[in-house]
């Protein structure tokens, strides 16, 4: 099977977190008799990018037999549309969405590709489209592991002493709200006797995060949506406690998780979970429940939809 992929989401050196679990998911499928090419549209160094990938799109097609053109994120799937030889599947990550403008868009994207894919039920329900499956991103096991706790923290340069909360996102995000996580970790810092400290993580290696999930005493996410978000699969893989906003699957994922809690997206409310968390300092067993979205389990979940799609398995 020969696939084109399409995404504006793509590790770069200036940013090697930037669209990791696209690469991931490509990474996986080589070993499932997959064969692919990629265009990777810049969209964040120039809009122009996307001319110049609208062009590779229609002239890949051209030279090339793809069985599937698979685009990830809502604007990528316009792309897709510039060939019509082979049918488009649409991989939606959640700002394409759920944001109010580029929802539009997703939502027309969605009647132009022959299958949708989705992280969670909440991105089906606002895409209101037809042929949706949710398939929430694979986690890399063999990388997001639980470590020695205490190595982690030496190995990062992070005080033995201090408690560390984690905080996976940039300020710029404004999405991700990392002003009411500073205002969270000031409360926590307050109430306790002994010193915390928040650690924005984002354009990092990601290679790099399992450790800062290792060396870390709690994940504070505090978004106002998400889809399914990696990092709380990934902090279940490394048996992190998670304290997060309500937002896409996080309910279901952690839900009869000890040491896991859904609040209001409130810093009191945020601080106080935190707080109990922090005052029996356990890991999770995360890991145990986490193990069924392995990446190469999603990897057969993905190439079951391509061969339904273009008929050689019947429909699931």
């Amino acid at each position: 099977m020969k696939i084109l992929f399409i995404t504006n989401m793509f590790p770069t050196a200036k940013d090697p977190s930037f669209g990791c679990f696209v690469k991931s998911q490509i990474d996986s499928l080589p070993g499932k008799d997959v064969h692919f090419d990629l265009i990777f549209v810049n969209g964040r160094s120039s809009k122009l990018n996307y001319l110049l990938g609208a062009w590779q799109v229609f002239r890949k097609s051209l030279a090339n037999s793809y069985d599937i053109v698979h685009a990830h994120y809502g604007l990528s799937g316009l792309l897709a549309r510039c060939q019509w030889r082979a049918p488009i599947v649409v991989s939606f990550c959640g700002s394409d969405v759920l944001d109010r403008f580029q929802g539009k868009i997703s939502r027309l994207v969605s009647r132009l590709a022959d299958c949708s894919i989705v992280k969670s039920r909440n991105l089906m329900t606002a895409l209101r489209g037809t042929n949706v499956h949710i398939l929430p991103n694979g986690v890399d096991l063999d990388l997001f592991r639980p470590m020695d706790r205490k190595q982690a923290k030496c190995s990062l340069g992070l005080p033995a002493e201090k408690l560390h909360m984690l905080f996976m996102g940039s300020a710029a995000r404004k999405v991700k709200r990392a002003d009411i996580a500073r205002r969270t970790a000031g409360i926590v810092s307050a109430r306790l006797q002994r010193p915390v400290e928040l650690i924005e993580l984002y354009a990092r290696p990601q290679t790099e995060v399992p450790v800062y999930m290792n060396a870390c005493d709690v994940l504070l996410m505090t978004s106002n949506w998400e889809g399914s978000p990696n990092a709380v699969k990934e902090a279940m893989a490394c048996n992190l406690p998670i304290v997060s906003t309500d937002v896409g699957d996080v309910r279901e994922m952690i839900h009869g998780l000890e040491h896991c809690h859904i609040c209001p997206q409130d810093p009191t409310a945020l601080a106080e979970k935190v707080l109990s968390v922090l005052s029996a300092p356990v890991r999770t067993r995360g890991r145990e429940k986490i193990e069924r979205y392995s990446r190469e389990h999603t990897a057969d979940r993905l190439i079951s939809i391509y061969r339904n799609l273009i008929g050689e398995e019947p429909s699931r």
